[in-house]
């Protein structure tokens, strides 16, 4: 049996300099007419071709996010719902900055959740759970939720944290969700 061949592009990196704009170069000629489609996340992306392409933006849909209003410099809300894997995540660190701002001042609360992995998980998760308890008006831990619920809490808050390792080099590059749901929202991202 005969399928397709579809080339999924993120990037136009026929524009891009150095090794990856040579290969680009060399391999888009070469690939292209074997292809049966072009899938890009923008025009911009799409390489001049013949083949049928369809355009599928990596980011969200901007009618489902929008921001809560004024802020209220007496309650700076902090969020982060997303993947806790201490493996490409500094959950550590989360935990510190959380700590830290709590026990500074009473205007900072949080809003925490996902699927907590990875070495020292169970700790991690301990710390978010006694983090919940010992300030129940400001630390709120979530564990895993929805997507109504993620978006929800998002639209709520002021700043939203991304801490990823820097020992992540398949992150590096990489286009984050994460990034676009915060800027949607008007959320400052830490």
């Amino acid at each position: 049996t005969k399928g397709k061949c579809v080339f999924d592009i993120f990037e136009n990196y026929l524009n891009w300099p150095g090794r990856m704009g040579n290969f680009a170069r060399v391999m888009y000629p070469l690939c292209l007419p074997c292809v049966d489609g072009i899938v890009g996340t923008c025009p911009a992306n799409i390489p001049i071709s013949r083949k049928p392409s369809v355009i599928v933006p990596n980011f969200p849909r901007r009618n489902l996010i929008s921001h809560h209003g004024p802020r209220d410099e007496n309650n700076i809300r902090i969020v982060y719902f997303g993947s806790l894997s201490s493996v490409d995540r500094d959950v550590q660190a989360l935990i510190e900055v959380c700590e830290h701002c709590l026990m500074t001042s009473r205007c900072f609360s949080f809003a925490i959740g996902g699927h907590v992995s990875g070495p020292g998980a169970a700790e991690h998760e301990r710390s978010l759970v006694t983090l919940a308890r010992k300030h129940p008006d400001q630390f709120r831990w979530f564990g895993e939720v929805s997507r109504e619920e993620v978006v929800r809490q998002t639209c709520q808050a002021d700043i939203g944290l991304i801490l990823l390792l820097s020992t992540s080099p398949n992150l590096i590059g990489g286009s984050w969700h994460k990034i676009y749901e915060y800027l949607h929202a008007g959320v400052a991202i830490f």
